[in-house]
């Protein structure tokens, strides 16, 4: 499996990380949907909900 490392760019923080964070624990979440890891985390990165999340796997790529 590739690991990629993307993260949000610096003009998004305001909107996507707005608060310091100290993670203590993880949570898996399934979309049940087909697509893939690099077509979630570009959603979630041009959203202006702030909804966000650490990181995106597929089969192939993480």
């Amino acid at each position: 499996m590739e690991i990629k490392k993307m993260l949000v760019p610096e003009s998004r923080y305001s909107v996507l990380c707005p608060y310091p964070m100290n993670p203590t624990e993880i949570t898996f979440h399934n979309t049940y949907n087909d697509a893939t890891a690099l077509n979630e985390r570009n959603n979630v990165a041009n959203n202006s909900t702030g909804t966000s999340f650490h990181i995106a796997v597929d089969d192939k790529e993480a």
